[in-house]
C-alpha cells in the first residue's frame, strides 16, 4: 500500500534535497600565495590575491587561501577583508626571516654595508641553485595542507600566484597528484625566467630554472597574467599557450572611489606610494631621477609613504622639499594619493622592465591624479599612460629627457594645465572588469 505524503512534506522534501545538490555544487576554490596578510612587508605584493579572494566570495564562491606565516607585520587596513576568508597557514622560517629582515631595514640609511665579493659570490651562486627560489625547501609542507584542503572540501579549481616562483611548483605536484580532478590555474604577478629579476645567473642554474618553468606552463590548465609582453616572451621562450591564456589586470577597486579635488600645493608636489630603494642592485632604484630633480633647483617636493630606504645625500639636497613617511594603510593612502599633484611610478631594471604594470598604478588612476612614469621607455606601464593619455613618461636611463620633461611639468603645473582625466577615462581597469575574466575559467 502506497504511504501517504503530504504537500507540505513533499515541499519540504523537495527543498532539503535541492539544499543537499546546492551544497554539492557550491563553487569552492583554493589560491595558494606564500605572500599574504598579515606577514608580508608590502601591500603591493599581496592586493592582488587579497582583492581576488575577495572578489571570488561576493560572486559566491567557498574560498580558501594558503599562505606562510612569518613574522606578523600589519593588514595595512585589511583586517576584515582577510577574516571573513578561510585562511590557511603554513609556519614558515624562510617567511618568517625575510619578515624579519624587512622590519629591520625598512627607514633612511646614510650607507647600505654590502659583503666582500668573494662571500657576495658565494651567496649569488647559492641563491642561483635554489631554484626556483629558497622556498624550494618547503614546497612539501604546503602540498600536504593543500591536499589536505582539496580532500576534505572537495575543492576542484586552484589558483597558483607568484612570484616567489617556488609557489608553482606547489601547483605543479598537486596536479600530478590529483591530475583532472583539479583545475589548475597558474598566475603571474611578475615573470619568472624572462626577467632579469628572477632569471639565474649561472648557466646550468638557468638551464634548469627554465625546464621547470616549462612544466608548470604545459601541466596549468590555465594561464592567467598581468601585463601583456608576458605571454608574448613565454610564448617565444617556451611554446604558444595563447589558448588557455588570460590577461587578467591587478586594476582598482570601484567601491574604493571617492570625490576628488584639484589639490592646492604652493609647490609641485610629487607624490610616491610602496616600496623603494637606492641600493644598486634594486629594481626601484630613484637615484637617476632624483639626481635629476636636484640639478633642477626648481621648487619641487617629493613625498614618499611606504618602506623608503635612501642614502641621507638626498636630504642634503633637497632638504624639506623630500619628506618620507612610514607605511601606511591603503584607504589613508589613497585619500592622500588625491593630494598630489602628480604620483610616481619608478623602474630602474631595463631587462624584463617592458612587463612592469605595477600594481600602484591602477590606485594612482582611482585617484584621478596624473601618473608620472620614470622607467625604461618600453615599459607596459609607460604604454599604458601615454595611450590613455594619463600622465607623463620619462626614460630613467636618460638624465636629459628627464630634465627637460621635468621642466616642462613644472611649466605646466605653474600654468594649471596638468593633464587631466575623469573615471570615464579609467573604468576599464577596475578589479571588477577584470577580474570578472576569471569567472569564464573557473
Amino acid at each position: 500500500m502506497r504511504k501517504y505524503v503530504s504537500h507540505s512534506n513533499r515541499v519540504r522534501i523537495r527543498r532539503n534535497l535541492i539544499l543537499k545538490v546546492e551544497k554539492k555544487r557550491t563553487r569552492k576554490v583554493l589560491i595558494i600565495a606564500r605572500d599574504f596578510l598579515p606577514y608580508y612587508p608590502s601591500l603591493g605584493g599581496v592586493i592582488r590575491v587579497v582583492k581576488m579572494a575577495q572578489f571570488l566570495q561576493e560572486q559566491g564562491y567557498d574560498v580558501y587561501v594558503l599562505c606562510a606565516r612569518g613574522e606578523e607585520i600589519g593588514y595595512f587596513g585589511y583586517e576584515d577583508i582577510v577574516n571573513k576568508l578561510k585562511v590557511v597557514y603554513v609556519d614558515d622560517k624562510l617567511q618568517r626571516y625575510y619578515n624579519k629582515q624587512a622590519i629591520v631595514n625598512t627607514g633612511n640609511n646614510e650607507e647600505i654595508k654590502t659583503s666582500s665579493s668573494i662571500l657576495q659570490g658565494l651567496k649569488n651562486l647559492v641563491n642561483d641553485f635554489c631554484i626556483p627560489d629558497k622556498g624550494i625547501f618547503f614546497v612539501n609542507r604546503y602540498v600536504n595542507e593543500a591536499s589536505r584542503l582539496i580532500v576534505e572540501n572537495n575543492i576542484n579549481t586552484v589558483i597558483v600566484s607568484s612570484p616567489p616562483h617556488s609557489t608553482q611548483i606547489i601547483g605543479l605536484n598537486l596536479k600530478r597528484k590529483f591530475g583532472n580532478k583539479i583545475k589548475l590555474i597558474v598566475d603571474y604577478r611578475d615573470s619568472w625566467n624572462t626577467t632579469a629579476i628572477f632569471q639565474k645567473r649561472h648557466w646550468l642554474a638557468k638551464r634548469i630554472s627554465l625546464r621547470k618553468e616549462r612544466k608548470v606552463l604545459s601541466n596549468a590548465d590555465n594561464f592567467t597574467y598581468i601585463s601583456r609582453p608576458m605571454l608574448e616572451k613565454i610564448n617565444s621562450t617556451f611554446m604558444d599557450i595563447s589558448n588557455k591564456s588570460l590577461l587578467v589586470m591587478n586594476g582598482f577597486d570601484l567601491s574604493m572611489e571617492t570625490d576628488t579635488t584639484i589639490p592646492a600645493n604652493r609647490v609641485l608636489t610629487i607624490g610616491y606610494f610602496g616600496g623603494i630603494s637606492d641600493h644598486p642592485y634594486s629594481f626601484r632604484n630613484p637615484t637617476r631621477f632624483l639626481n635629476s630633480v636636484c640639478k633642477l633647483g626648481y621648487n619641487i617636493k617629493l613625498v614618499f609613504y611606504g618602506s623608503t630606504m635612501l642614502n641621507l645625500k638626498w636630504k642634503e639636497c633637497l632638504k624639506d622639499n623630500l619628506e618620507i613617511n612610514e607605511t601606511i594603510a591603503h584607504t589613508e593612502a589613497l585619500d592622500l594619493m588625491k593630494n598630489m599633484d602628480l604620483l610616481l611610478v619608478v623602474h630602474s631594471e631595463s631587462m624584463g622592465g617592458e612587463e612592469v604594470l605595477t600594481g600602484k598604478i591602477f590606485d594612482y588612476f582611482l585617484a584621478q591624479r596624473p601618473v608620472l612614469v620614470v622607467g625604461p621607455k618600453n615599459m607596459e606601464a609607460a604604454r599604458l599612460v601615454k595611450e590613455n593619455q594619463l600622465g607623463y613618461c620619462l626614460d630613467i636611463f636618460d638624465e636629459d629627457e628627464m630634465v627637460n620633461g621635468l621642466q616642462e611639468i613644472y611649466r605646466d603645473w605653474q600654468q594649471g594645465q596638468l593633464i587631466s582625466y575623469s573615471m570615464n577615462d579609467v573604468a576599464k581597469f577596475s578589479r571588477q572588469q577584470q577580474f570578472a575574466k576569471l569567472l569564464e575559467i573557473i
